[in-house]
């Protein structure tokens, strides 16, 4: 399968048994496959301290959001922006397999 070349190094992300299991940080979801209908990253909003002048120089937003939609609902994890590139292979594999 091709998964073991492509998530071989990956510390956040295990494919096995058509199972994805993802263990990030404090959060944990182990997934089948055939249930992930969409999966992708978003940058992630200031929210309200974006509308005061000069808030982006003291908040630095460097962090994405990887959302991961199921038949059922959605999960989402907090992604670092350096950590980000774990996570653009896994959702590449899985457009492919939906292509299919």
């Amino acid at each position: 399968m091709a998964t073991n070349i492509l998530l071989r190094d990956n510390p956040y992300i295990n494919v096995h048994d058509k199972t994805v299991d993802i263990l990030y940080r404090k959060k944990a979801c182990s997934l089948p496959v055939e249930k992930i209908k969409k999966m992708y990253l978003s940058k992630r909003k200031l929210g309200s301290w974006a509308s005061f002048p000069g808030a982006s120089l003291f908040l630095p937003d460097n962090s994405y959001k990887l959302h991961i939609r199921t038949d059922d609902n959605e999960i989402t994890f907090t992604v670092k922006s350096f950590e980000r590139q774990h996570f653009i292979g896994l959702i590449s594999w899985i457009r492919n397999l939906n292509k299919n």
